[in-house]
């Protein structure tokens, strides 16, 4: 989840019926990678670059 008021990314791992075994809160300038692609990794403030809505920011990192 990005929360863009407090620039920072919020990530959520080994979901269960209980909730997630995992939470992570990164700050703008940590890389996070994707469980699934562990090749594929990204900077959070990829996203949270001022003046882009959200559509034009995916759009611009590639996803």
């Amino acid at each position: 989840m990005l929360d863009i008021n407090q620039r920072q990314l919020h990530v959520f791992r080994e979901s269960s019926e209980d909730g997630y075994g995992s939470q992570m809160i990164l700050l703008e300038d940590a890389t996070a990678g994707l469980s699934a692609f562990s090749t594929c990794t990204f900077c959070a403030r990829q996203m949270l670059q001022p003046g882009l809505a959200t559509s034009e920011a995916i759009e611009k990192i590639g996803f």
